[in-house]
């Protein structure tokens, strides 16, 4: 299975962040396809702690990697690999707010 490994440049709280894999169409340029989506837990991250999120079945973790800095796993408990094609990329968004509209029923 994969893993996209980040590295916190300062302190944040990562539950402002959403990872998802979508597909480019050129090499800077993001197609406008967002596939599946990952919500990060509530979890604070220091500057120059690493993240780590494995889109196989675990339990979320932290721990230490062999040079000591901490390492945060989480994972997203999919039956399958995501970024497995030519044009298939990981795309990090931050929010900076969410509003939640429930589907009314006819």
């Amino acid at each position: 299975m994969e893993h996209v490994l980040l590295k916190a440049k300062s302190d944040c709280a990562i539950a402002q962040f959403l990872l998802a894999d979508g597909r480019h169409s050129e090499e800077t340029q993001v197609a406008n396809r967002v596939r599946n989506a990952y919500w990060f837990p509530e979890t604070e991250i220091k500057a120059g702690e690493y993240v780590s999120v494995w889109t196989k079945s675990g339990k979320n973790s932290t721990g230490e990697m062999i040079d000591g800095t901490t390492i945060h796993r989480f994972y997203w408990n999919l039956p399958s690999s995501l970024w497995n094609a030519a044009g298939d990329c990981a795309l990090l968004f931050k929010l900076q707010g969410c509003q939640c509209y429930r589907v009314q029923e006819n």
